[in-house]
């Protein structure tokens, strides 16, 4: 940390803006310049550190477990590496060359070594990411900043890490590749990583100070593990606590069921000012997870089939919300519930057609 602040300074950066409270254009704000090609030095040390560990039978996975670990991240549990395996990574791990060489290393590395099975992991260029990013960001700085951006196949992060937003969110059906995003999160993108709090100017508007941009109360994280076409995630409750317990995110999830604000369509029926104080905070963190992201980037596994079990329990829930919508054309709804169920009868809509000359599997990342 004392290296990144000399270096960088985005966590102190970060940091001060959640003390705050707030953000506004004339703060300074947590950013980096990543190199496309990066460095031989960091590839190298990755090489010289891991490969002595493969000859004794230890993965790729054990390996981004020590690192998580060591960084303290709450994904990361003491990794089973024996005494001599622990001492050799603790003499020859240098955390400081990713930050005096910024870059996204991971990817390289973890299609190298060992990243195979249905999600086959092919990483994009980060000269293509980051080409990406600024053709979609647009002249108003402040907007460039404050966009939602979400990443639904998120792998290392390569596709977010350039972003200049600091109101990202990011998943992964892989669980290994979750990990190592939450790393480079770590060293480049803290806010991705850690975000315990609305900010105002970033999640909120500063003037009638209400949430504006998705915000998940439950976790201190941005970063989820699971599938984006159902939208049902899970991740540690508070990212820097050791045995944090794990819990469940929905993030527009297919079921509705799930849309937290329906538990609340009683009350949103009332005068607002009627309503106790707790109650509407309630409401307005319910309404937020409804807020659709400004931009979704990414470079979904297309090759990647959905196992027959995921199949059938998404036909399950296709057949609830069928019922569910049916049962509620009958009565006054509210344009908000109505938006959501239209969003989703699309969504279902996509998922049961059959086009021509395309898997049906693979329609689980056209949306």
């Amino acid at each position: 940390m004392y290296i990144e602040t000399i270096l960088h300074g985005n966590w102190h950066k970060w940091l001060k803006i959640l003390d705050k409270g707030a953000w506004d254009s004339n703060d300074p704000y947590p950013k980096i310049e990543l190199s496309p090609s990066g460095s031989d030095e960091v590839r190298k040390m990755l090489k010289k550190s891991f490969e002595p560990l493969q000859y004794k039978g230890i993965r790729s996975y054990e390996f981004l477990s020590w690192i998580g670990y060591a960084l303290g991240i709450s994904w990361f549990e003491k990794p089973n590496i024996d005494d001599q395996s622990w001492k050799h990574l603790y003499e020859n791990f240098n955390f400081d060359l990713f930050l005096q060489y910024p870059s996204d290393y991971l990817s390289l590395f973890l299609a190298e070594n060992g990243s195979s099975g249905h999600l086959d992991y092919f990483p994009t260029p980060l000269q293509i990411t980051i080409a990406m990013n600024r053709m979609l960001e647009c002249d108003d700085e402040v907007k460039s900043i404050t966009d939602l951006v979400y990443e639904p196949c998120v792998g290392t992060g390569a596709m977010v890490l350039p972003s200049r937003s600091l109101n990202v969110v990011a998943s992964d059906l892989s669980h290994l590749m979750v990990r190592a995003a939450a790393i480079q999160a770590f060293l480049y993108k803290p806010s991705m990583l850690y975000v315990p709090r609305p900010v105002i100017g970033l999640h909120a508007d500063p003037q009638e100070l209400r949430i504006n941009k998705y915000f998940e109360l439950a976790v201190d994280s941005r970063i989820y593990c699971g599938d984006s076409l159902l939208g049902e995630f899970t991740c540690p409750k508070n990212i820097f606590l050791e045995d944090s317990e794990f819990v469940d995110v929905f993030f527009h999830p297919l079921d509705l069921e799930k849309h937290e604000i329906y538990l609340y369509e009683e009350e949103l029926s009332k005068p607002w000012q009627s309503l106790s104080f707790e109650m509407q905070k309630k409401i307005v963190a319910a309404m937020a997870k409804e807020i659709q992201p400004d931009k979704t980037l990414t470079n979904p596994p297309f090759n990647a089939k959905i196992p027959k079990h995921e199949k059938e329990h998404m036909d399950e829930i296709i057949k609830r919300n069928q019922v569910f919508i049916e049962a509620r054309k009958s009565r006054e709804r509210l344009s908000m519930f109505q938006q959501i169920e239209e969003d989703i009868e699309q969504k279902m809509d996509l998922i049961t057609t059959v086009y021509k000359g395309v898997s049906k599997e693979q329609l689980m990342f056209a949306f």
